[in-house]
């Protein structure tokens, strides 16, 4: 009888233990919560990139970020953001241009989004420059917009520099162009902005491929 109760207290602490290591390395999805994230702010910005933090909750496994340029319906997700740092970095963005950042908690389901914070990725020089040169010379002009296949370009050299840029600042095409063409038969339906390099100049205009 006596070795019939130790048996059975041995197998009970067993279970007693194991139990314990489980529960204290699981993730405390019950307490996690659908609330914004708190303490979100911009820490760096360059021409191209921007770093944001918030403060961690303990009791939240995964995050989510998104940007888009101000004026913009179409957000650009980050990747889902598993035992986060409490920091993130979104690069390959346009320079002197208004964007808005927002951070969520990922639960059972999506919390709640932050507040939009916003802020201008840097100029890289050319800026300013293109104004004041928009002004000594014959303005640059696209057409027909919209474009289905073939983008005319009014006002440069024949061979100049350009980059495609869609509506959440991702470069899609670049190059230089033929004969003051460039073909975008290739990019989706949607509004782009085409950024053009002609000697000194440096200009972004809007199109809509169609």
């Amino acid at each position: 009888m006596t070795k019939k109760l130790l048996f059975l207290f041995l197998i009970l602490s067993g279970i007693t233990l194991y139990q314990s290591k489980v529960i204290g390395n699981s993730k405390p999805m019950f307490f996690c919560d659908n609330l914004a994230p708190t303490n979100f702010q911009i820490t760096n910005i360059t021409q191209s990139s921007v770093s944001v933090s918030w403060t961690l909750d303990p009791n939240t496994p995964d995050y989510i970020l998104r940007i888009r340029p101000v004026g913009s319906f179409a957000w650009l997700s980050s990747p889902l953001q598993t035992n986060s740092l409490g920091n993130y970095t979104f690069s390959e963005l346009v320079s002197c241009t208004n964007y808005e950042i927002q951070v969520s908690k990922v639960c059972v389901s999506q919390g709640n989004w932050t507040a939009s914070l916003s802020f201008t990725t840097l100029s890289n020089g050319i800026c300013s420059l293109a104004i004041n040169e928009i002004q000594k010379t014959p303005s640059i002009s696209i057409f027909p917009n919209p474009v289905s296949d073939i983008l005319s370009i009014a006002g440069i050299s024949s061979e100049s520099d350009f980059e495609i840029y869609n509506l959440v600042g991702q470069k899609v095409s670049s190059g230089k162009t033929s004969d003051n063409k460039v073909n975008v038969h290739k990019l989706l339906k949607g509004i782009y902005f085409i950024k053009i390099k002609d000697k000194i100049k440096e200009n972004r205009l809007k199109f809509i491929k169609k």
